[in-house]
């Protein structure tokens, strides 16, 4: 029986295999709020608008033992406070109150096609953080204290990773013996910023203080990431990622105990923590109650635990290939 080439069902094959291979995530939220006053109002009070826009992307390609995953995600928010008292000179209306993207990327390659071999795989991963525009110290002092690149952080990792098969516990971790982390300042920002940021520095030959724009670390990482839904219809979803890096490589080979040019003693590294968590209850088809926190520490740049977390109702749109 002679045989006939169908364009339509060779076409129809491409999808299917692309949408094996491909699994896209896309989260895009938007918050708008405001507060506003008439001149009648007796309380002395501001009128205050505040918005932000957010996105996600987390993108999957599998073939075989390779597993290539890219993700990106960002926030840009604003807050606009008006009134009728006088702010005083040089006071900005706009003041921003969210800022920052992270870019990352991983390669994996599993052990073996089948049993607990294809559960763990060699990976590498590297992602970038760092924040859109300039930063300045308040509405009235305008001392830049951040911008593109300053600060911007780099890690890069290699090792081995672990994917739960357990769909209700589904977790990564990703142990890497050799990492590396650098902190980078591509803009000119004060001294005291600059020692805030755990920056090296130097006395030049005028005797002046001056601190150097990067700063590199070698040693290993660990990171947990874990993310599900709590219900069939996907309304209540926890993320978390937790991710350690200790520069032990560093430590061994530059500390000697020297004071540095600011008259700081150094201490030996230990390892820096960051903890990040999203809590997401979908309301409505196109409304999400979040809640996120994230606790960091890094003793080089202040010796306390650090704490933010935001609790907003938002407008939202979740997209999936399958």
């Amino acid at each position: 029986m002679p045989e006939y080439f169908s364009l339509d069902r060779q076409k129809a094959i491409r999808r299917a295999i692309r949408l094996n291979r491909n699994k896209l995530e896309v989260n895009t939220r938007l918050k708008i709020s405001t507060v506003q006053y008439n001149k009648a109002w007796s309380a002395d009070v501001d009128n205050t608008l505040t918005g932000s826009v957010y996105l996600r992307i987390n993108h999957v390609f599998k073939r075989n033992r390779l597993t290539l995953t890219t993700k990106g995600e960002g926030e840009y928010g604003m807050t606009k406070v008006t009134g009728e008292e006088t702010k005083g000179e040089g006071y900005n209306d706009w003041l921003k109150t969210q800022d920052y993207f992270t870019v990352s990327f991983g390669a994996s390659w599993a052990l073996k096609k089948e049993g607990v071999g294809k559960n763990w795989s060699y990976n590498f991963s590297t992602d970038f953080r760092s924040q859109f525009s300039q930063t300045f110290a308040s509405r009235t002092d305008h001392t830049k204290t951040a911008n593109f690149m300053a600060p911007g952080y780099l890690n890069m990792s290699l090792g081995l990773k672990y994917s739960s098969p357990n769909n209700k516990l589904p977790f990564i971790v990703s142990i890497s013996p050799i990492s590396g982390s650098g902190t980078f300042v591509v803009d000119n920002l004060s001294n005291v910023r600059m020692k805030k940021l755990g920056m090296p520095s130097y006395t030049n030959a005028e005797g002046q203080l001056v601190y150097k724009h990067q700063k590199l670390e070698g040693g290993s990482s660990f990171q947990l990431d874990f993310s599900r839904y709590f219900d069939r219809k996907n309304i209540v979803r926890y993320t978390t990622k937790f991710y350690s890096f200790f520069g032990w490589i560093t430590d061994l080979t530059t500390y000697d105990g020297t004071p540095a040019a600011d008259g700081t003693v150094p201490r030996h590294i230990i390892p820096t923590y960051r903890w990040e968590n999203t809590l997401e209850i979908k309301a409505l088809k196109f409304m999400t109650t979040v809640v996120k926190w994230q606790l960091f520490y890094n003793r080089a740049q202040v010796d306390k635990l650090q704490l933010n977390y935001e609790l907003s109702l938002t407008f939202a749109y979740n997209y999936k290939n399958k």
